[in-house]
């Protein structure tokens, strides 16, 4: 029989658990939609109501973006995760 893990193990696994449903159930949905103009970029930021804020756009924004969605996969997100990331680094390159 295992032992059970050390309480330790126990929160990291949980903070881990959640980080990841937070990413895969709530930030790669929205930023590949109210996130992402459509033939555009990724916004710069996102408001706490859900609406896309005006802010000039930099570029460790798109390249963060394209980075997060071109890993997608890997931490589980079954949806397309290379049209974001194909469309946001098209609009990086061009501007």
């Amino acid at each position: 029989m295992t032992p059970a893990p050390p309480p330790a193990d126990r929160r990291l696994r949980t903070a881990l658990d959640r980080l990841r449903r937070w990413l895969l159930d709530d930030a790669y949905p929205i930023w590949a939609t109210t996130g992402l103009e459509k033939g555009g970029g990724f916004q710069e930021k996102i408001g706490l109501d859900g609406v896309p804020t005006r802010d000039n756009r930099r570029a460790r924004v798109q390249a963060r973006q394209v980075y997060c969605y071109a890993q997608a996969p890997s931490f589980g997100w079954t949806r397309d995760a290379e049209a974001p990331a194909a469309q946001g680094l098209a609009w990086f390159l061009k501007h």
